[in-house]
């Protein structure tokens, strides 16, 4: 497990237990620590010059690696399923994807993503070889609402799933076949709601024109969950 103390940014086995190892010893504060999924290193963002950067911790070489270095703060890293990229928000404006090998950078989405940001990935299951974000972002009359889009930012514009909501995201369900969120509106009471998912392919036109075969999702109406006397 990884946690932030005092700003800083301390690990220790979740199995064992023990005393907790600290990561980072910087004059500036550490924030929204994430683990990588083979749990061999951690991203997190570091406040160093004055702005918000992502860093990266491997354990195994015991090496701390500066990721971005834009003049915009970085927010919210989240990893991919298999460790090879990094899901995050710029200046709250830009989703975006990085290799934490190469450092390379791709723009994957822009607009309003502040204000309760949340990025989950899922690959298996949904669509072979093709990795998807699903996302939160606000509108033009300040509603958050929920988006997916594909990893690699080509060939396919954001699809949004929820209307005029306060969406709050939650995991992909494990086969990567529904989301849940908690939904409101204003000052309504939040509910659980689900979204169905599927996968379709666009129709090729016969008039010989060129467009994207790539696979697409497709969402169901979402549908708030009703709580079980279990769960009461």
């Amino acid at each position: 497990m990884a946690l932030i103390g005092h700003g800083e940014v301390f690990a220790a086995s979740a199995r064992d237990g023990g005393e907790a190892i600290r990561v980072t010893q910087t004059p500036g504060p550490e924030a929204q620590v994430a683990w990588a999924p083979d749990s061999s290193r951690i991203v997190y963002v570091g406040e160093r010059d004055a702005v918000n950067h992502l860093f990266l911790y491997d354990f195994a070489q015991h090496v701390e690696t500066q990721l971005t270095r834009d003049s915009a703060p970085d927010q919210a890293p989240r990893f991919s399923p298999d460790g090879k990229s990094l899901a995050f928000v710029r200046d709250r404006r830009e989703l975006r994807v990085i290799d934490p090998e190469s450092k390379q950078e791709r723009l994957v989405v822009a607009g309003s993503l502040g204000g309760g940001f949340r990025a989950r990935w899922w690959r298996r299951g949904m669509v072979a070889r093709r990795k998807w974000i699903a996302y939160s972002a606000s509108g033009d009359r300040g509603l958050r609402n929920l988006h997916v889009c594909a990893g690699s930012g080509r060939d396919s514009a954001p699809d949004q799933l929820s209307r005029e909501r306060f969406g709050r995201l939650h995991p992909w369900s494990p086969d990567g076949k529904f989301l849940l969120f908690a939904t409101n509106q204003r000052t309504e009471t939040p509910q659980i709601a689900r979204i169905d998912l599927t996968r379709a392919y666009p129709i090729l036109p016969r008039n010989g024109s060129k467009i994207s075969s790539s696979p697409i999702l497709l969402a169901k109406e979402a549908r708030a969950l009703q709580p079980t006397a279990s769960h009461r």
